[in-house]
């Protein structure tokens, strides 16, 4: 079986490092993406990603958000997680397609995500 390939954007270096360590362990591959900016070129650079992980509020210009609904626009079969501290009913413009999990998460939720879409 092919492994699964997943784009993990926030701005939080340790905290990607830790997710990034946590999925490489139950078989993932894991590419980074510090911001919205970073995300994009991932996305668009021919790499399919089976998902996409991704914080809402990043330095810079763009949020999760932009970067949840560039990766269905581009990459329409992947599945998306949006990640953030701030309630579900305080983030506007979420895709309907991209599902959501409130910060701190536990692993293993996160991977009850990946193993439900992806």
């Amino acid at each position: 079986m092919k492994k699964q390939h997943i784009l993990l954007v926030d701005d939080e270096r340790d905290l990607r490092r830790v997710v990034r360590l946590a999925l490489e362990a139950f078989g993932f591959i894991v590419t980074e993406a510090a911001n919205a900016r970073e995300a994009g070129i991932r996305l668009r650079d021919g790499t399919k990603f089976n998902a996409v992980i991704t914080d809402v509020i990043m330095p810079g210009s763009g949020s999760g958000v932009d970067v949840a609904c560039a990766a269905l626009q581009i990459q329409p079969k992947c599945v998306v997680i949006v990640v953030s501290a701030s309630p579900l009913s305080q983030i506007r413009g979420l895709p309907s397609r991209a599902h959501f999990l409130h910060k701190p998460y536990r692993i293993q939720d996160l991977m009850g995500l990946l193993r439900n879409g992806v």
